[in-house]
């Protein structure tokens, strides 16, 4: 389908930009055109008897009307944000995702502004590492909508796909005979009893993250995914003070990273990952 779409001019902000890709997704198509007007000229355009059908109003500071294919939040200080309200209308399937919190964050800081996070005074390495690119994005974002649509609606079509891997991974791992908790001198380990589908493998490694902070997990031991001979033995964040696998002595070692934190082996019987666990303790 041919659409097109208007949103505000001036300063571009991260509420436009992520409704606009959350609008292309759905659509399944990008919009042959992002028209960026001041509030004022989207709200003489809705004064109009007719509006064209192929027209959709984001972050125009208008009455919020999904029939009529406005999606605003100004008008009401009740609403979330424009980009929360697309998402809601169109993607309530992903209200648990990883996605949908990101979401929530953006509706709070552009409905309350940034002084409503916690920690919005806190300066730090990592505040200005994530924050330069975003800063990028939006500046030619400002000069070319539609570049900047393209690639950002890709990578969310693309963290939306590996979502529903997820989902997936998840059903696997809590199937019976998968994984299993253990504790070897205080430490804490996941181990997967089976190899876990290939086409799963990068969404079952995102999706024990959970497991790990739930059950306070040092160590997870599992497969290689491209050969299942190989095992890893990788050291989770809550162990980085405790464990360094280059201290272990290992009979048929393929890769051993010189931090510490992950081990690929050959092993030589069903416990030899045991002992290196318990030579690996600092």
């Amino acid at each position: 389908m041919f659409y097109k779409v208007i949103t505000h001019n001036g300063k571009a902000h991260i509420d436009e930009l992520l409704g606009i890709s959350l609008l292309s997704i759905h659509l399944n198509e990008l919009p042959t055109d992002i028209i960026r007007i001041h509030p004022d000229e989207a709200s003489l355009m809705l004064k109009k008897e007719t509006i064209e059908e192929d027209i959709y109003f984001i972050d125009c500071g208008l009455d919020y009307n999904a029939e009529k294919r406005i999606f605003d939040h100004h008008q009401s200080k009740d609403l979330m944000c424009s980009a929360a309200l697309i998402f809601n209308e169109f993607f309530p399937h992903l209200k648990d995702s990883k996605l949908s919190k990101y979401i929530n964050l953006v509706s709070l800081v552009d409905t309350k502004g940034p002084n409503a996070l916690d920690d919005y005074k806190f300066k730090s390495d990592t505040v200005d590492y994530f924050s330069f690119p975003q800063g990028v994005m939006l500046r030619e974002f400002e000069n070319n909508p539609l570049l900047i649509t393209k690639i950002f609606s890709d990578g969310l079509l693309s963290m939306i796909e590996f979502e529903n891997k997820k989902r997936l991974a998840l059903e696997w791992i809590n199937s019976e005979g998968s994984i299993k908790f253990s504790n070897i001198n205080g430490i804490n380990i996941l181990e997967y009893l089976k190899v876990p589908p290939y086409e799963l493998s990068s969404a079952v490694k995102s999706a024990d993250a959970d497991i790990v902070d739930e059950k306070n997990i040092h160590v997870i031991y599992s497969f290689d995914k491209d050969n299942p001979e190989v095992r890893t033995l990788f050291r989770t964040l809550k162990a980085d003070s405790i464990l360094d696998f280059t201290k272990s002595m290992v009979d048929y070692s393929l890769f051993c990273h010189r931090g510490g934190f992950l081990l690929k082996f050959i092993p030589k019987d069903n416990n030899e990952w045991k002992n290196i666990i318990r030579e690996s303790i600092l």
